[in-house]
Formats: C-alpha cells, sequence, structure tokens
C-alpha cells in the first residue's frame, strides 16, 4: 500500500453525522484511523493511488491508473447470486493468469485486477465491460468505475453486513459461501503474498476518442412500440446479444419510459426520482417491449422471463439511465450519426 492515501469513514445511520475525507501520510497514521472507527463506522480508504493531493482529495491529474476495483453487490441480500458472479469473474481471471486479489466485503464480494499503468479511465472501463460479460450478472457495480471511488478497508467491521471484511485465497473458491459467512465473524491477517494470484498485469484495451461514425442515420424502424437507438438495435438483433447489450438497452428503455411517466403525470424534476407504482409501471412496460424484441425473429434464443425481469428491476429501481453517446462510441456500439448524437 502507498502514502499518502484518502481515507474516509462512514454511518450506516441515515442523518448522522460522519467524519470528513482525511489524507493520511504514512501507515503509522492510517493505522491511528482505523482503530479510531473501526467498529463504530464503516472505514474505507481510496482505491486508486495519487502522486499529489490537495483539499485531503487526491488531484485527477496525478492519479496511477494501475488497477481496476470489481464489486459484487448482494442487492437485495442476494448474497449467493454475487457469490456466483464472483465465481466467474475470479475462474476467469485465473485462467488469463491476471494478477488480482479477492476479498469478501462482509456483504458481498471485490477483487482488485492488477495492470499496466493505463492512459485513462476509459481503458479502465472497457475491462470493466468484458469482467460483465464474464459475470452475466447485475451484481458488478458499475458505479466503481470512477477515479474518487473508496473500498472498505480489510478486517474492519462492515455495520451493515455484521461481519467483517477479510481477504480471501485461492482456496476459498473451492468452499462454499457457509464457510466463507462463517469465516467473516472475525478477521483474517494474512501475508501480502499469500492473497495474490497470477503475476501477467493487464494490458488496458485501447478506445477510440469521442467520435461518431462518419455516417448520418435519419431514423430506424422499432422492433417493438418504443423507440430505439440505432446502435442499440444493431447490438440486439441478433442471435443471443450479450449482457452488455440487454443492459443498455434497458436502461435506454428505462429513461425514455420514466420521461414519458413524467410527462403523462405532469410531475417536474428529474425522472430519477420517480417511485413506486410509477416504477412498477416502468418495469412492465420495459419487460412487455423486450419480450417482442426477443420473439422477434427468435432472435434471443436464450430469452429467459424470470432472469430478464430480474434485471430490469434491478435497473429500474436503480435508476440507471440511458449511457451517452460517448460510452456508446467508446464501447464500440455507435453505427453512426443519429437524432441523438450531439445532444
Amino acid at each position: 500500500m502507498k502514502y499518502p492515501r484518502e481515507m474516509w469513514a462512514g454511518s450506516h445511520i441515515k442523518g448522522a453525522i460522519n467524519p470528513s475525507r482525511v489524507v493520511v501520510e504514512n501507515k503509522e497514521e492510517y493505522n491511528n484511523f482505523v482503530r479510531t472507527y473501526n467498529g463504530k463506522m464503516n472505514v474505507y480508504t481510496s482505491v486508486y493511488d495519487f502522486r499529489e493531493f490537495s483539499h485531503n482529495r487526491g488531484l485527477e491529474h496525478s492519479i496511477i491508473l494501475d488497477r481496476i476495483f470489481l464489486d459484487f453487490d448482494a442487492h437485495d441480500g442476494n448474497i449467493e447470486e454475487a457469490h456466483e458472479a464472483f465465481l466467474k469473474v475470479a475462474r476467469w481471471l485465473q485462467s488469463k493468469n491476471y494478477k488480482h486479489s479477492m476479498a469478501f466485503s462482509g456483504r458481498g464480494f471485490y477483487i482488485f485486477v492488477y495492470g499496466e499503468v493505463a492512459d485513462n479511465i476509459r481503458q479502465i472501463k472497457s475491462f470493466f465491460n468484458l469482467c460483465v460479460d464474464v459475470a452475466q450478472s447485475n451484481t458488478l457495480d458499475a458505479s466503481v468505475i470512477n477515479t474518487a471511488r473508496l473500498r472498505r478497508v480489510l478486517n474492519t467491521w462492515n455495520m451493515l453486513g455484521d461481519r467483517y471484511c477479510i481477504p480471501l485465497i485461492p482456496s476459498d473458491r473451492l468452499n462454499h459461501l457457509p464457510y466463507i459467512l462463517s469465516l467473516s465473524k472475525g478477521k483474517r491477517n494474512l501475508p501480502p503474498e499469500d492473497r495474490y494470484v497470477g503475476d501477467k498485469l493487464v494490458q488496458w484495451p485501447e478506445v477510440k476518442e469521442f467520435e461518431a461514425l462518419p455516417i448520418e442515420i435519419d431514423s430506424v424502424e422499432s422492433p417493438g412500440e418504443l423507440p430505439i437507438l440505432p446502435c442499440l438495435k444493431n447490438a440486439v438483433m441478433v442471435e443471443n446479444p450479450n449482457h452488455r447489450a440487454r443492459v443498455l438497452l434497458t436502461q435506454w428503455y428505462n429513461e425514455f419510459v420514466s420521461e414519458l411517466a413524467m410527462i403523462e403525470s405532469g410531475q417536474t424534476g428529474s425522472p430519477r426520482n420517480l417511485r413506486g407504482d410509477a416504477l412498477r409501471t416502468i418495469k412492465q412496460t420495459i419487460a412487455k417491449e423486450i419480450s417482442t424484441i426477443a420473439d422477434n425473429n427468435d432472435v434471443w434464443i436464450d430469452y429467459n422471463e424470470q432472469e430478464t425481469m430480474k434485471h430490469i428491476s434491478f435497473i429500474v429501481d436503480k435508476r440507471y439511465m440511458s449511457a451517452s453517446c460517448n460510452t456508446l462510441i467508446n464501447e464500440g456500439f455507435c453505427v453512426g450519426k443519429c437524432w441523438r448524437y450531439g445532444e
């Protein structure tokens, strides 16, 4: 672990007053911070290292992008699903011999994957999408792929999970979930060398600059009843589209149907503020639309209604809206300049 580094402690109680984020200069200050707050609050430290700091924050231009933090959340308490997705990605990483370390957070799992120093965060995001395709699960939290992200400190108490955040070793992947849950009732101190798997540093994928294909697209015929972006239609109207394409499609529909619900109800403000019955209606509308697409020429042979509804519910409940043109271009989905380009 490198110093200086950011640290923060946060309460699990809504409305509680939390201490400000701080920068610790060395291991002694780091340990003192942990001792002060562990067991009273959740204790976090920065995912990335920085060369320069100001006002207790690492400066963006000085970040060292040499890793990716993969966070597998146990949404709605479904820790089994998070565990399954974690195992899929961990096995894939081992098959590639990528250097990584693993942990149980007290409520879910996380993995650090180490690589060469990337030029920008877009390269890290591109690798994240590979992991999403491997996991085939929405338990992988996309919000952690940002330079300001914090992660839970090992061997600190998770106030909501009522367990410790503990490091995992390769053999733990062979153990059943109850074993890990039992193990996390106490701290687990391991030598650093026992925690790492693989020795190959990731060479992050190259990504394109923000530039759409030089093709003008007026409009496309929707395979269902709702409008669809040309790039998303191209991505999903194939036999068994990949998981990322389905997620992007659902996020697009979530934004469109949410905005429509705001207009029809006469509400003002952000569609992200919709709650209750409105969200249930949005989920049903999206599910119907995706079912129509899946049935269109039998393009989604692996379509499963219950599994699809689970993913829709997660995206709608989290209020994840449509990806930007920047994201769609950089991930290779763009097929030309449509009406949305440049908005």
